[in-house]
């Protein structure tokens, strides 16, 4: 089943992260402004789409899924990257930049999988991130007997609040560094489903329009505070809490 605003939220993610990089085009403190939200956004979509998904999954179904969900893409993206990246080096005349050294480092920074790591078209940490994040909401959610999804989403945001990304696990593989941010906007995504579905079935526009302008004032009043954020690079701005 099709959700059209879930859809409509996909496609203005889209044009923000391409906004996000137009740093030619478009005012820094917009830049600001769009980082501030635009990679928790995805996760958070994801996570209402996926989360109730999960609990009925097999750890091999569960595997096999984000393999072919985000594992296979990387791979596949990451080869036709380095082709390009080959091919520009060649059209420059840097021929002498092809060599060892710079493929040890290519491979390095794919294995590694995060956007410090990856020097050939390091946008490709979101489909580690993805793959990471998707997997240990599966392990949450084969022990939610033990728990309620609220207390996870309690913890998590704790671990945020108190420690942001500490700069020692910043190295980290796969994006495990940032997972306990990630995995909040997931499962936050999946347990507000039921009353955002309900909200829309009761055709609550007015309620819709008012928590969209909370939360770009919340946006651009975090940004005013504190500063730039870029979930990649662990960096959280000034205040974790923001």
């Amino acid at each position: 089943m099709r959700i059209d605003f879930i859809d409509n939220m996909k496609a203005v993610g889209i044009i923000l992260v391409i906004a996000g990089h137009l740093n030619f085009l478009v005012a820094p403190v917009l830049i600001e402004v769009i980082y501030s939200f635009h990679m928790p956004l995805f996760f958070f979509i994801s996570g209402f789409l996926g989360w109730e998904k999960l609990k009925g999954y097999s750890i091999r179904h569960c595997i096999t899924t984000c393999y072919r969900t985000y594992l296979k893409p990387y791979v596949v993206f990451f080869i036709i990257s380095v082709f390009f990246f080959i091919l520009a080096l060649i059209a420059k005349g840097n021929v002498e930049y092809i060599g060892l050294d710079s493929f040890v480092l290519i491979f390095k920074g794919f294995v590694l999988g995060t956007a410090g790591a990856l020097n050939v078209n390091a946008v490709l940490w979101f489909f580690t991130a993805m793959f990471i994040t998707v997997f240990a909401s599966f392990l949450c959610s084969r022990c939610s007997k033990y728990f309620k999804t609220e207390v996870l989403l309690l913890a998590l945001a704790s671990l945020i609040l108190l420690f942001g990304v500490p700069h020692q696990v910043l190295n980290l593989p796969w994006n495990i560094a940032i997972l306990h941010i990630t995995l909040f906007f997931f499962t936050l995504g999946g347990f507000l489903r039921p009353y955002i579905l309900t909200m829309t079935e009761k055709k609550m526009k007015l309620m819709h329009w008012a928590i969209l302008f909370v939360l770009v004032g919340i946006s651009i009043y975090s940004v005013h505070i504190n500063k730039r954020v870029e979930l990649a690079s662990g960096v959280l701005g000034g205040s974790h809490s923001l």
